[in-house]
């Protein structure tokens, strides 16, 4: 499951009512205020930034477009973004790349970049993260408390995505599991022993360890019953109201599905990168969306 995050400490210094947003969510106009914290500076000089996300792909346009009311790029009709909805989004992320809520040099920052920012209390909120950045944030903890690593302490905060205004607010995720094959020639006993198979991991020891090891909302409910996430109060309560609203699978078949993975990696990776670098307007990477989606390769 996809989150945003905060950096506890900075949101108290600044005054963001972190625990309202983790319940009743946030628009646009709202985190665009609260990351608006003008131009700063952490403790060792260096420049501190409203939002850090990495801009090495599509990750930043997909979320905020999914809190658009476009919930899926691809869809029986054929391609979806290329009306003025996904212009919206881009225009958002360009509004806070020109006025220094995200570094100016975002199209060059990748995940790993993004979380040595967010440790070094270069960014007030983040993304993207997951629910297990909570356990990982605490043994860097622990790691500097017994000399191990050097830096400074600091408490994840699970934020979900804000969605704009009039939107619904959904959050981007889903579960696994298992399919059986069976071969024409399967005897019923190897079948019936697969099925145990399955059983067993899909069972609710199963479901609990792998679920609390990720901190991740438990679907299981007797696993939920004999599991606890390692999450802090504020977190579980925002992880689990997020895993509500996690939209469901796409409906598109094997061929769409693969039409679409194209198109992203085709056509949107290459046009956010230049759009989160300056060298598109969004009017023109919408131009190249909409072009692009009325070409043959991406029709239904």
């Amino acid at each position: 499951m996809h989150v945003w995050g905060g950096n506890k400490a900075l949101l108290e210094e600044y005054g963001v009512d972190y625990k309202k947003i983790q319940s009743e969510g946030w628009t646009w106009d709202e985190f665009y205020e609260l990351a608006s914290i003008g131009e700063q500076e952490n403790n060792n000089g260096e420049p501190q930034y409203g939002f850090v996300f990495q801009g090495v792909d599509e990750e930043l346009l997909d979320h905020l477009a999914r809190n658009n009311g476009i919930p899926y790029r691809m869809t029986e009709e054929g391609i979806k973004w290329d009306d003025e909805k996904i212009l919206e989004a881009m225009e958002f992320i360009v509004k806070l790349r020109d006025d220094g809520i995200m570094p100016a040099e975002t199209a060059a920052i990748d995940a790993t970049k993004r979380q040595e920012m967010f440790y070094n209390y270069q960014a007030l909120f983040f993304g993207r993260a997951i629910p297990y950045s909570e356990p990982m944030v605490e043994a860097r903890n622990e790691e500097i408390r017994n000399g191990e690593t050097e830096g400074e302490e600091l408490e994840f905060v699970i934020l979900p995505i804000p969605h704009n205004e009039g939107a619904e607010e959904v959050a981007q995720g889903g579960s696994e599991g298992y399919l059986l094959f069976t071969q024409r020639n399967a005897t019923d006993e190897h079948v019936a022993n697969s099925v145990k198979v399955l059983e067993h991991l899909a069972g609710s020891d199963a479901i609990g360890m792998t679920s609390s090891a990720l901190a991740l909302p438990i679907v299981h409910a007797q696993a939920a019953n004999d599991y606890e996430l390692p999450l802090s109060e504020d977190n579980e309560v925002a992880a689990q109201r997020l895993a509500g609203n996690v939209l469901p699978p796409n409906t598109i078949n094997s061929e769409l599905a693969a039409k679409d993975d194209m198109f992203k990696t085709q056509v949107v990776v290459p046009t956010f990168q230049g759009l989160i670098s300056g060298e598109m307007t969004p009017e023109e990477a919408l131009d190249k969306f909409k072009t692009e989606a009325e070409s043959g390769q991406f029709k239904p």
